[in-house]
């Protein structure tokens, strides 16, 4: 029996193997433990290699995403409790577990190691005493990794040193440069390579400068006393002028070595416009990106990044009946109420001017100057369903991007999706869904609520290993 076939089983004993790392005296050291007597096979790597029964109890692990599918799932966080033995009391005194990997896997204690299924990919926070016989190893899911400042660059000259270099990503309107030489009057938009500044103004009004695109950087021909603006097209590493969301996102992570995530090539191919200018963490701007195109991003069950464009529910990977949830478990937990209209706002002024424009450009392109005036433009998409949803509402998005076109694609497909009421319902279903992930698409089938089957899409798990159970949140 494979480990899909088994897990979906009821009421066998399940087996779970623990595996952290340790760093004691600067050497690495993999820690086992089981909640079963447990010793790996002649054929596996590591081949005979014990795995003392010393878990006491596993704490939940959750993880969710937005029910619109747009930003981030949140930080999963869980406990394990373990049985203080002579190493583990060692390892308390001696050991770094700290941003360590965690890996749990499950499987009947009969089995070889191989043949295991991986059901939490963790990273390690702490490993504590919590009584004078038991620890506690606390851990976390990789996506706290990504909170982090996207800029560490300072600018180290100029009136604006120590703040951070800006950073700018496909199109932008109207952003407001850092001033990093008044003797030069040199101006920064980011810190490497850039596509082109196709416009640099002074309260509005277009004012000559040369351009340095290789170091991301430009210079008026005369002094300015007024607000300076600009329009760029922004990062162009290896002579690749970066536009769309999947390779904003390859990008910014390959700025802190990670690799390229899965589901990028499913993400809408948008030109987006985005500026940073102060703090602000990776994460942060990775939710940005995503949210601008009706995706979202999460780590996976077995710790694999990926992002998830969301279109409507996809092909069922598996089903779960009546029998496979807990008795009364399943309810309809709140009601999303459909919009007759989503406003989706695109092309962002960088740098809103509701003063300060030079008069003439008031007086001879008053279409332009409100542009620079409003935060962004925007489109709206409407549903006809006021009549037969008095509590229909109206749905505004802000977003990178930048074309009319666009934006109006994207309103009309948002709209789509709500066009009627969705209900988000909750159940409790016995250990098959443990090799289930956030974004997938199940067909459920019970007596209420679900009974000619349908199907929904999972947007919260929540794996109860020991009782050997998994509260799902899905959206039909």
């Amino acid at each position: 029996m494979t480990f899909s076939e088994w897990i979906k089983t009821p009421g066998v004993d399940r087996c779970y193997l623990v595996e952290f790392e340790a760093r004691i005296a600067g050497q690495l050291q993999t820690v086992r433990r089981s909640t079963h007597p447990y010793r790996s096979g002649p054929a596996d790597t590591p081949a005979f290699m014990p795995y003392p029964d010393t878990v006491l109890s596993v704490g939940s692990w959750g993880r969710e995403l937005t029910e619109l599918f747009t930003g981030y799932s949140t930080t999963a966080r869980s406990s394990i409790e373990l049985f203080l033995d002579d190493e583990m009391f060692g390892l308390l005194e001696t050991a770094n577990v700290g941003g360590l990997p965690v890996i749990v896997r499950c499987g009947d204690a009969s089995w070889p190691l191989a043949q295991f299924g991986t059901v939490i990919v963790a990273t390690a926070e702490a490993l504590s005493a919590t009584s004078a016989d038991t620890a506690q190893l606390t851990l976390r899911d990789s996506s706290e990794l990504l909170r982090r400042q996207l800029q560490t660059t300072l600018m180290s000259v100029g009136p604006n040193a120590g703040q951070p270099i800006p950073i700018c990503l496909g199109r932008c309107f109207n952003v407001s440069p850092a001033l990093i030489n008044e003797a030069t009057r040199t101006y920064q938009v980011h810190d490497g390579a850039i596509h082109a500044i196709t416009a640099v103004r002074e309260n509005g009004v277009a004012i000559p400068y040369s351009a340095n695109l290789a170091a991301g950087t430009f210079t008026l021909t005369n002094n300015a006393k007024g607000r300076v603006t600009a329009d760029v097209d922004g990062a162009k590493p290896a002579g690749v002028w970066l536009q769309s969301a999947s390779q904003m996102i390859t990008h910014l992570l390959s700025r802190f070595g990670i690799a390229t995530p899965a589901g990028l090539a499913t993400l809408p191919a948008y030109q987006l416009g985005l500026y940073i200018s102060g703090d602000k963490t990776l994460a942060d701007v990775l939710d940005d990106i995503s949210a601008s195109v009706g995706a979202g991003w999460y780590y996976s069950r077995t710790g694999q990044l990926q992002w998830l464009f969301f279109n409507g529910p996809g092909a069922a990977v598996q089903s779960i009946v009546a029998d496979g949830i807990e008795e009364d478990t399943l309810w309809p937990r709140r009601r999303i109420a459909p919009a007759k209209t989503v406003k989706v706002g695109y092309r962002r002024n960088w740098t809103p001017q509701a003063d300060g424009l030079a008069g003439s450009v008031r007086e001879t392109t008053p279409a332009l100057a409100t542009s620079y005036e409003q935060p962004e433009s925007a489109v709206t998409a409407t549903n006809a369903v006021s009549a037969d949803y008095p509590d229909a509402a109206d749905v505004s998005v802000s977003t990178l991007i930048v074309s009319q076109a666009d934006a109006t694609t994207e309103a009309n497909r948002r709209a789509v999706w709500a066009a009627v009421p969705r209900t988000v319902f909750e159940l409790s279903a016995f250990a098959a869904p443990f090799n289930l992930d956030l974004g997938q698409t199940v067909t459920i089938t019970h007596p209420r609520y679900f009974t000619a089957g349908s199907t929904a899409v999972i947007t919260r798990l929540s794996d109860d290993l020991l009782s050997d159970t998994c509260t799902l949140e899905v959206i039909r």
